[in-house]
C-alpha cells in the first residue's frame, strides 16, 4: 500500500522497508525500531529465535549441535557477504537479490546462543507483558524456556 501511495504510515520489518524505499522515492523511513530500542533500553532487540522441542534435544543432541553450528555459520556468512546468498534468496523467497543485499546493511543479525540471549529476551518479553499480557501468554517464560547447553 505504501508503494502505491494508498497508505501514509506503516510499520515494516526488513527487507520490506528496503523494498518499499526502492520502489517509491516519496516514502521516508521515520524510525528504526532497533535504534529506538537501544535509545531507551540497555539491551539488544531480539528478532528471531530457534524453537526446539525437549524430545528432540533429548533424542538427537548431536543433531541439534550440528543444526546450531550450521545456522551460526550461515548467519555469519550471510551478514559478511550478503551477495553470496542473494541469488538463492531471490529464487526461494521471490525477493529481488539487490533488495536483500541492501536490506542486510540495515539489519543487525547475529547468532547468539540461548543462555547468552536470555537477559535480552527476558527484557523484551517483560516489555510485551506490560504492554499486552496476552502476547506472551500472560507471563514471561521460566528458565526451562531456554536451552541449557
Amino acid at each position: 500500500m505504501l508503494i502505491q501511495g494508498l497508505a501514509s504510515t506503516a510499520v515494516l520489518p526488513e527487507p520490506l522497508v528496503t523494498n518499499v524505499l526502492s520502489k517509491n522515492p516519496n516514502v521516508k523511513q521515520v524510525f528504526d525500531f532497533e535504534q529506538e530500542w537501544q535509545r531507551v533500553e540497555d539491551s539488544s532487540l531480539p528478532q528471531a529465535g530457534m524453537v526446539v522441542q525437549n524430545k528432540f534435544v533429548e533424542k538427537y543432541p548431536e543433531a541439534l549441535d550440528i543444526i546450531q553450528k550450521s545456522y551460526q555459520q550461515a548467519t555469519e556468512q550471510t551478514t559478511a557477504d550478503p551477495s553470496s546468498v542473494a541469488s538463492l534468496v531471490q529464487e526461494k523467497f521471490d525477493m529481488p537479490a539487490k533488495v536483500f543485499e541492501n536490506s542486510m546493511a540495515r539489519i543487525d543479525v547475529r547468532f547468539v546462543n540461548a543462555q547468552d540471549a536470555k537477559a535480552d529476551v527476558d527484557n523484551y518479553l517483560s516489555k510485551l507483558l506490560q504492554f499486552s499480557p496476552e502476547m506472551v501468554g500472560g507471563k514471561v517464560p521460566d528458565d526451562k524456556f531456554y536451552l541449557a547447553k
